[in-house]
């Protein structure tokens, strides 16, 4: 499934809800968070749904919803560094006050993680390890989409939450729905993970590898120059942090380093390649960053 902070990204895009207006909004008039645990069903009410005016995350994590909530650290290749439980999930009820603009809703997420988590911040530009995601020698193998595009969410920014499971075609990829750009399933016996893309950009390949590969500690950014929006599947080894049978578990040397996620997207270059003449390079990337200082992990009342 694609990042959420990208889809909190998404569900801000320009609504009818949101239109212009002389008011001042700060706040949501009534917000609700709540931990909750990992396995609890992804749903989502909001923007470009039946329900504009209430916002409904099912499960988000505090890194997605600090991402969502600033505009600057919703671009590719941007970190957000901070304690290992800014991955906690969390429900969130929010109700938008009539007239919101989007840039109204952007200061009221922001406030709620000040006032409910304490967040404060500090940006850091720095270079690190990370890929290029380059033409391979084989030369590029996909072919544009022939779908209408989809007027929203906008391309390459990953795709809206779904209440159901995903279905599989007779290959074991999702099928997609609705506003899906790409989905993932992960195999476990196999150790495989299926992947399939819908007018999906070059720029959100990047993005579901660094997410679903490196939980975008490491950064992967788009080299090809290719624009446009592409249909494909792809069939990968499964990420690390991905539990395995035992079976399989027992058949995999240990790495040097288990923590290191980048072995991951080095082995997975190769079948990258062959399936879609693209190809990952290790180098120094210059990235943004998102320095936390000051963050708590339960949130204050309402």
């Amino acid at each position: 499934m694609p990042p959420r902070w990208m889809i909190l990204g998404s569900l801000l895009s320009v609504s009818p809800l949101f239109a212009e207006t002389a008011e001042d909004h700060s706040h949501f008039e009534v917000a609700s968070i709540r931990p909750v645990d990992h396995n609890v069903r992804l749903s989502y009410t909001g923007p470009e749904t039946g329900d504009p005016g209430r916002i409904m995350w099912s499960r988000v994590s505090l890194r997605e919803l600090i991402s969502g909530a600033y505009p600057q650290y919703r671009e590719y290749g941007i970190r957000i560094s901070g304690p290992s439980w800014i991955d906690d999930d969390y429900s969130v009820t929010a109700k938008v006050p009539p007239g919101a603009t989007k840039n109204d809703v952007d200061q009221m997420l922001q406030n709620l993680v000040i006032e409910r988590f304490g967040l404060k911040f500090h940006d850091q530009i720095s270079q690190v390890q990370g890929f290029e995601l380059q033409i391979g020698e084989s030369g590029f193998k996909l072919t544009p989409s022939t779908a209408e595009v989809a007027s929203s969410p906008p391309p390459g920014s990953g795709a809206p939450l779904t209440p159901s499971p995903s279905k599989l075609d007779a290959q074991g990829f999702p099928i997609l729905a609705g506003g899906d750009f790409w989905r993932s399933v992960a195999d476990r016996d196999l150790g495989v993970l299926r992947v399939s893309f819908r007018q999906c950009s070059m720029n959100a390949l990047a993005d579901m590898l660094s997410g679903t590969y490196t939980r975008r500690t490491i950064p992967v950014i788009d080299k090809t120059e290719i624009k446009g929006l592409f249909d494909f599947h792809l069939l990968l080894a499964a990420p690390s942090h991905a539990p395995l049978p035992p079976r399989l578990a027992a058949q995999i040397p240990p790495q040097s380093d288990p923590e290191d996620p980048a072995v991951d997207l080095r082995e997975i270059s190769g079948s990258l390649e062959k399936q879609t003449g693209l190809r990952l390079k290790a180098v120094k990337v210059t990235v943004r960053t998102m320095v936390i200082d000051s963050l708590t992990r339960t949130p204050t009342e309402n």
